[in-house]
């Protein structure tokens, strides 16, 4: 199963939590009268405008709570996962599923990855890296850049043979 498939059932179960609390909210609409009832199923923003300045009753809670829920749950999916919706839906759901191994190492060249694949972590090798030996300071007192360290604090800087120089 890939991403495409997935995000369209997460898409639908948030329609479906969406409709469970717009049918609760428009059984408190359809106790008023038929067509506000109407109104609450078939358009959304009539629902908005019903359920937080026309309803009040006691139990409101749930079901404007599920139909907000599911209706930013659903925009948000939808908005943020379009393209392998888009792709699932034009019959292109094959390109999102993930290449196998030994398809990676075809289009790679690598030779005998099946084998190198199959071993244990354990047996493998671990690569052994040369110590590094520790970097010498530069603080300006061996005088291999006695210049910039000297231009640096204000001091002239020195020739080559540690006498000073004129300052520039």
């Amino acid at each position: 199963m890939n991403v495409g498939y997935l995000t369209i059932g997460l898409v639908i179960l948030g329609l479906v939590v969406c409709g469970i609390g717009a049918f609760g909210i428009a059984k408190y609409a359809f106790r008023i009268s038929s067509g506000k009832g109407a109104a609450v199923l078939l358009f959304p923003p009539y629902t908005f405008y019903f359920s937080f300045y026309e309803l009040q009753e006691e139990g409101k809670e749930t079901p404007i709570a599920l139909w907000i829920s599911g209706m930013v749950v659903t925009i948000i999916i939808a908005a943020a996962f379009w393209q392998p919706i888009n792709m699932v839906l034009n019959g292109q759901a094959a390109m999102l599923d993930p290449a196998s191994a030994e398809d990676v190492a075809k289009e790679f060249g690598a030779k005998e990855v099946s084998a190198e694949l199959s071993k244990p972590i354990a047996d493998l090798e671990v690569p052994v890296v040369p110590e590094v030996p520790a970097a010498a300071t530069n603080n300006g007192t061996n005088n291999t850049n006695g210049s910039t360290n000297g231009m640096t604090n204000g001091i002239a800087p020195t020739a080559t043979n540690g006498s000073p120089t004129p300052a520039p």
